[in-house]
């Protein structure tokens, strides 16, 4: 493995860009897999014949390839070559005796460096070299320039990008094929690509780079969101065991209460316990494994891209471009943690030993399987409604019980801030109801929970509005049910359903196709009459 450079290089290129995460050297031929993933071609190669196929050791994304021979065939990496090989040169070039002998004739002092053979001569050798019609290309640097040279320098004395196309590996890639999609050469528009749409290919970099910059802010954000949400996790791990021992040292205190017979029930509410916490740690665990996988991914895509944009050429720039912009959208749009709900670790006790059906007490509800009913997105001015609300326990079994800890609760949270709580009734069987009562013009929070456990969705956003304001919102397209003036007897079905707006006639009357199957013309205004009203529920 190679020695580890002590410039500043390495701090502005990446470390960990330039070093194979398998052998933990510089790479060695590197490239690249369709994750943007790049590792050595051997390490790549003696994982294939390890494991009989190609597996991503960060993202563990499958490379569909045939056999250890399919590696070569994967994409090379010229950038972080490039980089690489930059690097190394000015390691060795840093670290030299002020007395350089060249390589070629072993007996001069060299004055110049190979960039493309990694060999320092001096200037008959140099000129010798340049002499070779095989080596006229190679990009010959004198020791004095290499050492002043850095990295943000770096594409101006490195090989423009080749043409990949068998036959064309001498020919320097100029333009870009819009039809294709693809960087060409010259003699790729008159062969492969004649009669094609071409620009330039430093003009469609330009082009792409900015693309690939907005990109590179996007990804920064998603990186920052996810060590957040692992964090969290990691957070979340601590306060489920804390409140795992603390819930569990409560049922003990009660089991030994109470008589010896109901041992059997202690056990039965530890085991309950101690299944809801792995089962929630596995499913954290889970989550936090995947996304510190996806931090990786992300890191590493940010990071190759932003190299890409810095340090890379205009070929390397639109020849990576589509395929990095694909793999930094599917990342941007990773979901993040899903942190679970806790409440199913509460302990209940019951008042009284013998009206239990469990005898030491009930773990639950939960709140994340709490079900309701439909909410209202949007009222009248004055308008009420009821929500209905059925409790259950982790396993989807109905929770009835009788002590506040567990009991359904709900307030409206007021535009000034205020809080108002609401009335709920229980019919004793697990069913809830919370009123909701008609309120000013104004948005209003409306927060449900159980116990300290806000259920899904909560808190709701409710729109209040006067009925002109609600009927301006009506469009072509929008979901209504009966208004306030409603006087179309069951036109919209019996019971009565929704319709949807298909035409509207001078803003004041609309044709309104119900489910039911009728079509009929109503008053959204017309003479301050509503008889239709928005129907959005969350």
């Amino acid at each position: 493995m190679a020695s580890k450079p002590d410039t500043g290089d390495l701090d502005k290129i990446g470390k960990d860009f330039l070093t194979c995460g398998l052998c933990l050297g510089y790479y060695q031929n590197a490239k690249t897999l369709p994750c943007l993933h790049s590792f050595c071609e051997n390490c790549l190669i003696k994982l294939v014949e390890k494991r009989g196929m190609l597996v991503c050791p960060y993202c563990r994304t499958a490379a569909d390839i045939q056999g250890s021979d399919g590696v070569g065939l994967l994409r090379n990496n010229s950038l972080i070559n490039g980089l690489v090989e930059f690097v190394k040169s000015r390691d060795l070039c840093t670290g030299m005796t002020d007395v350089v002998i060249c390589d070629g004739c072993e007996e001069n002092t060299a004055s110049n460096r190979c960039i493309t053979c990694a060999t320092n001569l001096c200037s008959p050798c140099t000129k010798t070299l340049t002499k070779i019609a095989a080596c006229k290309r190679h990009n010959v640097m004198s020791l004095n320039e290499l050492k002043n040279t850095t990295p943000e320098k770096l594409s101006s004395f490195r090989p423009s990008t080749r043409c990949n196309v068998d036959g064309h590996g001498e020919n320097t890639v100029k333009f870009y094929c819009d039809n294709c999609d693809v960087p060409t050469c010259l003699e790729c528009t008159v062969v492969n690509h004649n009669g094609h749409k071409h620009r330039y290919v430093k003009d469609v970099a330009a082009e792409f780079t900015p693309k690939m910059s907005e990109v590179l802010e996007k990804l920064a954000k998603k990186e920052d969101e996810i060590k957040l949400a692992v964090e969290s996790g990691n957070q979340r791990l601590i306060e489920i065991q804390d409140l795992y021992e603390k819930e569990t040292a409560k049922v003990k205190k009660r089991a030994e209460e109470i008589i010896k017979k109901i041992k059997t029930d202690e056990e039965k509410a530890l085991g309950i316990l101690t299944k809801n916490r792995d089962t929630l740690q596995k499913h954290l665990e889970c989550e936090i494994d995947r996304l510190e996988i996806t931090e990786k991914s992300v890191t590493s895509a940010r990071k190759f891209i932003k190299t890409l944009v810095n340090y890379g050429d205009a070929g390397e720039i639109v020849s990576e471009c589509k395929r990095s912009m694909n793999r930094a959208e599917g990342l941007i749009d990773t979901d993040n943690i899903n942190l679970g709900c806790i409440s199913i670790f509460r302990f209940f006790p019951k008042s009284t030993v013998l009206e239990m059906k469990n005898s030491i007490g009930l773990i639950g509800p939960d709140a994340s399987k709490t079900t309701r009913t439909n909410i209202p997105k949007i009222l009248y001015d004055g308008e009420s409604f009821q929500v209905d609300v059925q409790t259950v326990d982790v396993n989807g079994e109905r929770v009835v019980a009788d002590t506040d800890d567990i009991t359904v609760k709900a307030k409206i949270e007021k535009p000034d801030n205020t809080t108002c709580d609401l009335m709920t009734t229980n019919d004793g069987d697990g069913n809830y109801k919370v009123m909701f009562p008609g309120q000013q013009v104004a948005k209003y929070n409306l927060i449900i929970s159980i116990g300290d456990e806000k259920i899904p969705g909560s808190p709701f956003i409710i729109d209040v509005m006067s009925e002109e304001e609600m009927a301006q919102k009506i469009k072509v397209g929008s979901i209504v049910a009966r208004g306030k003036d409603w006087n179309r007897e069951n036109i919209d079905g019996n019971p009565p359903r929704e319709g949807r707006v298909t035409e509207i006639y001078k803003i004041t009357q609309c044709l309104v196709q119900w489910s039911s199957g009728n079509q009929w013309w109503h008053y959204n205004g017309y003479n301050g009459q509503f008889q239709i009203k928005l129907s959005e529920f969350y």
